[in-house]
Formats: structure tokens, sequence, C-alpha cells
């Protein structure tokens, strides 16, 4: 199953894969230890603080914005740090904040670029951008939509969760 999520999936997607699609009783302390002792494990999680204060220095650096200048940034927990804000207003800028629960913030999105970014391109260099469209196009139509178990959909994929969803949809009149 690690291999077949081409080594992007830890041991919580392995469990539900283990679970759901072929009925295996196990449980997930079970499937961590195992992954654990083989060395195997998912690839690691979205933006950490460290990488997102080394941005905001080197977009200083390079920018050299006037005092007062804002920098807008998400409610996510690496820009709500207090290392971020305190870096943000040592360089004499103000923070702003999307507001919570708007869909216009994009959250999804941005989750969804996020884990293109992880799974994706942080793990090639393409020759071509014909190779790397046809790459994205695969990762999106197949991998993401077909195959890759969302842990926001109950650990189904998109094209599941559409499937079992689909008679809650009410006819257009």
């Amino acid at each position: 199953m690690h291999v077949t999520s081409r080594g992007t999936y830890g041991y919580r997607r392995v469990h539900a894969e283990l679970t759901m699609a072929m009925g295996v009783t196990v449980s997930d302390k079970t499937v961590f230890t195992l992954m654990h002792q083989a060395g195997i494990y998912g690839l690691p999680g979205p933006i950490r603080t460290t990488l997102v204060i080394n941005a905001l220095d080197m977009a200083i650096r390079n920018r050299r914005p006037e005092p007062g200048g804002i920098v807008h940034a998400d409610h996510g927990t690496q820009f709500t740090s207090w290392l971020f804000g305190e870096k943000i207003r040592s360089a004499g800028l103000l923070p702003s904040f999307g507001s919570v629960g708007d869909g216009l913030d994009n959250a999804m999105m941005e989750s969804f670029w996020s884990s293109m970014q992880i799974e994706l391109l942080d793990r090639k260099k393409w020759k071509t951008r014909v190779e790397l469209a046809n790459a994205i196009f695969e990762y999106i139509e197949i991998f993401h939509n077909r195959q890759r178990r969302h842990s926001a959909l109950g650990h189904r994929t998109p094209i599941e969760y559409e499937t079992l969803n689909i008679n809650d949809i009410p006819a257009a009149s």
C-alpha cells in the first residue's frame, strides 16, 4: 500500500486502506508500529514555522518593504506563531490574516496545492514543461481524485465520496 501510494501514505492512510478497502481488522497502532519497525514512513506534512520564517526573511531582504507594509497570511499555525508575528513586527510591518471560515480565503485549494507540492513537485525534476504538465495531469486525475485517500472525506477518495453522496444532491429544477 505504501508503494502503491507512491510512498506518500503514512500509517493513518495505510490503516484506512487495510480496513476500508481490504476488510482487514487491525488497529492503527499496530500499523504504526509495523511501519516504524520496517522504516516505512509517509511524506512529511505541510510547511513548518521555520520554512515560513526563512521565506519571510528572504522576502524582507529582497524587497526591502517600507515600514507599515502589510504581510497577509492565513490562520495556519506556522503563520500565527509568536515567532512569525514577532519577525513581521520587528521589520516594521503589519500582520494581516484572512477571516476564519471565509470561503474566499480558499483553504481547500491551499490544502490541495500543499499536497501536490509535497507528494509530486518536491520529489522530482522534469526535463520539459510537457513532461511536468503530464505529471500534474496524472497526479490530479489518476492519483489525487481516484486513488489517494483524503482524511477530510473519511479516508475515501474523492470519487468514492462523490459516488456515496450522489443521492444527497437535489435534482435541478
